[in-house]
């Protein structure tokens, strides 16, 4: 079985150019809009083989990059987003949002409304900084080595719980700075929004920012940061999927399959929404990979692999629905019986809809039933209705130099609630940060086993150049990519540049303004 892969390209034969964090500019919607659309087209080829995934990551790296340079004295004014399409009075087609808590914690947020009726979102999480425009002095660094303190907090043993009721458990001080922060995302009513971009967008009345990102409102959502901000990224990715995967779904005959949060949340990929919206399904689903049967819970377990539901590709919703009825009428053990029978030419295929009912019941329970942990029953549109209707989907989650975030609990989670299998998890060979983090400064927490050395997601190594990587500082805050996209604004006469990108350390000089954003200046090419 496959485990899925990614990697990135960064060309030497390219000419290298030093692009700073201050003079990285904003993707243009079309940018946005061309890799969001491309995401559920790479999650099903690297289920095959080791996908290239440099533009999603370049993407995703120059958004980062604005987390620390939009960062202004007056953090709650709204920046809006025109391009030539939209002309002098035309509606914006998005709006920059800053988030500052009062510890310190600061975020990006864009909306953009890409195509008529699409509403997406970038999040952005600012990482570690010696200062910040309205925050305390060293403020990150206080709730970084929160673990080195553990009279400081009476939850360092253990970390701190995600959400109420959840298993995972992560830095107690990262989810103090994340818990500050979603609460202004709570707290940001969109009617406040100008020009009547609420209305325009069609969002229900009195919906808030986070309620907008956990909605079928918002189709994708784009989730990244660097260090701690990879960090405040993770856990909101998490939050964010695992409010989405609580949905109950509604087959078309009325009933109703309860999902547990940690433990039958449905994740729907392209491919089931296929199926369910009709569409025919050019290639068969591969095998599930060994990481995705230890997040389902059922490693090793061959005999829950059903053959592909050629009918449920063909008919659609009909189907659907006869499959719940079928596998709760007569058990789990009894398709598994079915499937060793029905083996047709292609051998046994994993069916994404198959496996996510199949798993519901694996615990004694039907389709029908409801356990006590189930939320949301009052939901009007379930996950079936989402994935075959509105597209919604998963959030995807770009990190770079992450830490440690969490307990086992915590990596099984974003594995489970978080696109492709948990989002990409992008570092520097040699960096020691991704080492560190939850439990990694704590003999209290490794004394209570709750450690993890894990990172959720797909690993990208980099590698930067022997004098960088030797500076364990440098190497840190310095990312080679090729990027075929910034040279149409930096660069035009190069078709693509390798770029360093070089975020903060303890010079760090954010804008003064935001009510615009400065035009960036042409880059120098260094020849090599």
């Amino acid at each position: 079985m496959h485990v899925p892969s990614a990697f990135c390209v960064v060309d030497p034969a390219l000419r290298e150019v030093a692009v700073a964090y201050k003079d990285v500019p904003l993707p243009s919607r079309a940018e946005v809009g061309a890799v969001l659309d491309d995401l559920p087209s790479l999650r099903e080829r690297a289920s095959v083989a080791p996908v290239d995934v440099t533009h999603v990551v370049d993407l995703s790296m120059r958004f980062a990059c604005l987390a620390y340079r939009r960062n202004c004295q007056n953090a709650r004014n709204v920046l809006l987003l025109r391009d030539a399409a939209d002309g002098a009075g035309g509606l914006p087609y998005g709006v920059e949002l800053q988030f500052r808590g009062s510890l310190g914690a600061h975020a990006v947020v864009y909306l953009m409304c890409l195509r008529p009726g699409q509403l997406s979102a970038v999040l952005s999480f600012k990482g570690s900084t010696l200062s910040s425009p309205g925050a305390p002095l060293l403020s990150d660094w206080v709730h970084n080595l929160r673990f080195m303190l553990p009279w400081h907090s009476k939850s360092v043993e253990v970390g701190a719980q995600l959400a109420e009721g959840s298993e995972a458990h992560v830095h107690p001080g990262w989810h103090e700075y994340l818990h500050e922060l979603l609460e202004s995302f709570r707290l940001y009513r969109l009617a406040a929004l100008p020009q009547g971009l609420a209305s325009a967008w069609g969002l229900p009345d009195g919906i808030d920012l986070w309620g907008l990102l956990c909605s079928e409102h918002c189709e994708r959502v784009l989730v990244v940061g660097h260090s701690l901000g990879g960090a405040l990224a993770s856990m909101t990715a998490t939050l964010m999927g695992s409010s989405i995967s609580k949905q109950i779904a509604r087959p078309p005959d009325g009933r109703e399959i309860a999902l547990d949060e940690e433990e039958d949340a449905l994740n729907l990929p392209p491919r089931v929404e296929a199926e369910l919206a009709g569409e025919g399904v050019p290639a068969p689903s591969p095998l599930p990979s060994p990481l995705e049967w230890e997040v389902l819970g059922v490693a090793g377990d061959e005999s829950a692999v059903l053959p592909e539901g050629e009918a449920v590709a063909r008919d659609g919703r009909d189907d659907a629905a006869a499959l719940a009825t079928d596998i709760g009428a007569r058990g789990p053990s009894s398709w598994r019986e079915r499937a060793r029978r029905e083996d047709g030419p292609d051998g046994y295929q994993f069916g994404d809809l198959t496996r996510s009912l199949l798993e519901l019941t694996k615990k004694g329970r039907t389709p029908g039933e409801r356990s006590a942990n189930d939320e949301g029953a009052g939901s009007s549109r379930s996950g079936f209705e989402a994935a075959a209707g509105g597209g919604r989907r998963l959030p995807m989650l770009v990190t770079f130099g992450c830490p440690i975030v969490g307990d086992s609990g915590f990596v099984q989670s974003q594995n489970r609630h978080v696109d492709f299998c948990g989002g990409l998890r992008v570092f520097n060979e040699k960096d020691p940060v991704p080492s560190t983090g939850f439990g990694g400064m704590s003999f209290a927490a490794a004394r209570v086993g709750r450690a993890s050395k894990h990172h959720g997601g797909v690993p990208i190594a980099l590698n930067n150049d022997a004098l960088t990587a030797a500076n364990p500082y440098s190497n840190h805050l310095r990312y080679c990519l090729t990027s075929y996209e910034l040279c149409r604004t930096l660069c035009r006469d190069q078709p693509a540049l390798r770029v360093r990108y070089v975020l903060p350390g303890l010079h760090y000089i954010p804008d003064e303004n935001n009510t615009h954003i400065a035009p960036s200046p042409t880059i120098s090419i260094t020849t090599n």
